[in-house]
Parts: C-alpha cells; sequence; structure tokens
C-alpha cells in the first residue's frame, strides 16, 4: 500500500505473490531474458540479496537490498542501498540459525523510508 501511494508503477516479480489489485502488475519471470528485460526499464528495483541485486548492478538501476545472513559488505555495488539488521549472529552465513531472524526483523516502514530516500 505504501508503494502505490508514490508516483512509480509497481510490478511484483514473484511466482507465488498475488492479490487482487488493479494497480499492481504481477510478473512472472520465467527466464533471465524476461527479468533482465523488466530491469532493464525499471527506475528501481527492491529485492533481496540475489541474482536481481546484480542485474539492477549491472544496469545502474538504484536498487534497494534487503540482506540477511549474507554480509552485506560483500556486495557492494555505488548504486545499491542496504537494509540490514544489526543482530548478535549478523553475519552468520547460514552457519547459526535456519529461521532467517535477521531478514524477519527488516520491517516495512524500513523499505519505505529507504524507499523515499533513494528517489528524492
Amino acid at each position: 500500500e505504501m508503494l502505490k501511494s508514490t508516483s512509480y508503477n509497481l510490478i511484483i516479480v514473484d511466482k507465488k505473490l498475488r492479490w487482487e489489485d488493479k494497480e499492481v502488475i504481477f510478473f512472472n519471470a520465467t527466464s533471465l531474458r524476461e527479468l533482465f528485460a523488466l530491469a532493464s526499464k525499471s527506475d528501481i528495483i527492491i529485492t533481496q540479496d540475489s541474482g536481481l541485486l546484480h542485474i539492477g548492478a549491472a544496469f545502474g538501476i538504484k536498487t534497494i537490498v534487503l540482506f540477511g545472513p549474507i554480509d552485506y559488505k560483500m556486495r557492494v555495488y555505488n548504486n545499491c542501498y542496504e537494509i540490514h539488521k544489526n543482530t548478535g549472529c549478523y553475519p552468520c552465513w547460514y552457519k547459526r540459525c535456519h529461521e532467517r531472524h535477521c531478514l524477519k526483523l527488516i520491517e516495512v516502514d524500513d523499505v519505505f523510508n529507504l524507499f523515499k530516500e533513494v528517489t528524492k
């Protein structure tokens, strides 16, 4: 809902996430070619630490990245903005827990506030 209040068109790339909304485009990228094409037309990308982070970096697109067990300093790009939570076990590199507490601590407000800052 917060992102819909901006002037940006919202496209969600996810195979499972769906809800009824005429203002949101859901896209099930079935190939890397489709994902690259979609990313190349984007003004900003919000993603977890994944391939889309590197695609956004390669295209020079502002990319907000949610980091969990992996140290964000390992993925430093000039056009990327990280969100991570300093927990007692961060970064654990998936060795201490499988519950991903560090990711679950990231709030929607954290993402939206960084989005507002990046898109000023």
